[in-house]
């Protein structure tokens, strides 16, 4: 008996010791190394990628990277960072083994060379772009002294202006790309803009707010401006003139809280007011970190409070913005969610009474009649939520698949009172939700370069609005309170289906082929199925210094 337990367990022992064995060989093999640049500094965020499999990984906040489990087999790794040019090295990877392996990056001084993400939803390069991409990167948005988004594009964008606000001190109403605007007062215009994948309409209505009144500058990675026709394929009508898409901050791969505070005064000429000035100021605290190797977080608050430049009745202009962000990595996988909210008001007099003054001081004549109407005492109020979800899996480092869901709401309130007791009364709600799934194929072949990207997309869209007169101040109000009550309901959906493939011969010449299939409510409930075919052509060449594209 003993010795049929002792054959047992010598059985067991060699059974483990296999199996053991057996998960050593599938273990593979390990490569590890530092990401730098020419001068020592280490590269927080580099990608490193074996090609031809799923296996990859990032730098952390020192330049290291480990790489694990890869079988055993002869491959290139290749190593890239945005803005520097990409590395590629030959490995052999043994079973059980460790190789060290470093990458020294060099900075790329070809502006061409910039990777630029939303005009294929993925990551390509702006010399295979058909149309011209202006990208204002995180440090250049450190340099510059602004306090809103619309300031950011003021002078950045070739061909490209933010209208005059109608008042001094506000904020620009919208954008116009190549004679097209984000709006003009219209549900849609001819330039989108998006903000992590999901398209927006707190920018793309001449109204109070807009993006300028909800989003934080300081919550901003980058931002890339697509100019022409060409993004139009892959998010749909409406974009002829241009995309302006907005990413924000993901969170940091540093493991210790990084947290920042901003806080700034400004004075605005004023001399309709009785001071001669308006004074405004504005605080912001945010915080980023990483709450373990895979798992990242920004969080911020915005907080600005100003006088207003034109005669009122005394209550300032109060804007809150409040964001948070988390992503992360799971196997090959990576998610993103971010959220935002931002409150608003501000009070008003409808009745410029200085006008008035200068009528009797210098003899104006024919002036218009409501001139001398009673004044109106107001406040208009608006809250502003917003999220976005972003999912990425990489079946290869070449193929992979993404869905983005989000949603963006703007709700406002608008309450005018005349001196004589009657008051208008204004609720509006807008509300627009975004889903886009595509997949993504990029494959070399000697000197063809090939970049597939195809999809479907779909945005729902509805606008509220319901107004009329009321007698009486209350901080409620029902539908029978109201003469005269209007209620406009209003919706629309926007289905796509795209496809777009850019062929690169030698790095050199590209040329973009894209057909979209869409279904548009907007130009109306029979307006049916709608082909668009693109087709765009792009040489890059270089004489001594100068590169031309």
């Amino acid at each position: 008996m003993r010795l049929l337990t002792l054959i047992v367990l010598i059985s067991l022992v060699f059974s483990q010791s296999n199996d053991l064995n057996k998960l050593r060989r599938l273990a593979g093999g390990i490569v590890s190394g530092k990401v730098k640049n020419e001068i020592g500094n280490p590269l927080i965020g580099a990608n490193i990628f074996i090609k031809g499999t799923k296996f990859g990984g990032a730098s952390n906040q020192s330049g290291d990277y480990r790489i694990s489990n890869i079988p055993e087999g002869e491959y290139e790794i290749s190593a890239n960072y945005i803005g520097f040019k990409t590395k590629i090295k030959k490995i052999d990877i043994e079973d059980g083994k460790e190789l060290s392996l470093d990458f020294l990056l060099k900075q790329s001084l070809v502006d061409l060379d910039e990777v630029v993400v939303a005009a294929s939803f993925s990551e390509r390069k702006k010399r295979a772009q058909a149309s011209p991409v202006t990208i204002i990167t995180q440090s250049e948005l450190r340099r510059l002294p602004v306090r809103s988004v619309d300031e950011v594009l003021l002078g950045k964008v070739p061909g490209g202006y933010a209208n005059l606000p109608s008042r001094p001190g506000q904020n620009n109403s919208n954008f116009t790309l190549r004679g097209g605007t984000s709006g003009s007062g219209r549900p849609l215009g001819d330039v989108k803009i998006y903000v992590d994948g999901v398209e927006l309409l707190g920018f793309d209505v001449q109204a109070y707010p807009g993006i300028s009144d909800f989003l934080d500058p300081d919550d901003i990675e980058k931002i890339e401006v697509l100019r022409g026709p060409m993004g139009s394929t892959l998010h749909g009508s409406n974009a002829q003139s241009g995309i302006i898409h907005i990413f924000t901050k993901r969170g940091s791969r540093s493991k210790k809280p990084i947290v920042k505070m901003k806080t700034s005064f400004k004075s605005t000429e004023a001399p309709i007011l009785d001071n001669g000035v308006a004074n405004g100021e504005e605080l912001s605290i945010s915080m980023n970190g990483r709450g373990s190797s895979n798992v990242g977080y920004n969080l911020g608050i915005n907080r600005a409070v100003d006088e207003e430049v034109m005669p009122s009745n005394g209550r300032d202009i109060e804007r809150v913005k409040l964001y948070g962000g988390l992503n992360a990595r799971i196997g090959s996988a990576q998610i993103n969610v971010k959220t935002f909210h931002s409150w608003g008001e501000q009070g008003f007099i409808s009745q410029l009474y200085h006008l008035l003054e200068y009528k009797e001081q210098r003899g104006w004549v024919d002036a218009p009649e409501h001139w001398g109407d009673s004044v109106g005492d107001g406040s208009i109020a608006y809250y502003k939520p917003g999220l976005s979800l972003n999912y990425v899996h990489n079946f290869s480092p070449n193929f992979y698949q993404s869905l983005v869901v989000g949603n963006d709401t703007r709700q406002s309130l608008y309450k005018k009172f005349s001196s004589s007791g009657s008051g208008g009364y204004l609720k509006h709600d807008w509300n627009r939700t975004t889903v886009n799934y595509f997949l993504h194929f990029k494959k070399t072949y000697s000197n063809i370069e090939l970049d597939l990207t195809t999809g479907v997309q779909r945005t729902n869209s509805s606008n509220v609005r319901l107004s009329g007169d009321v007698d009486e101040k209350k901080d409620q109000y029902y539908y029978d309170d109201f003469d005269d009550a209007s209620l406009v309901d209003q919706s629309y959906n926007n289905l796509g289906y795209y496809s777009e493939l850019v062929l690169g011969y030698r790095n050199q010449l590209f040329i973009t082929i894209g057909q979209r299939l869409e279904e548009n409510e907007y130009f109306g409930r029979d307006y049916g199925t709608h082909l668009s075919p693109r087709l765009g052509l792009s040489y890059v060449w270089g004489i001594g210094k100068f590169m031309f594209k």
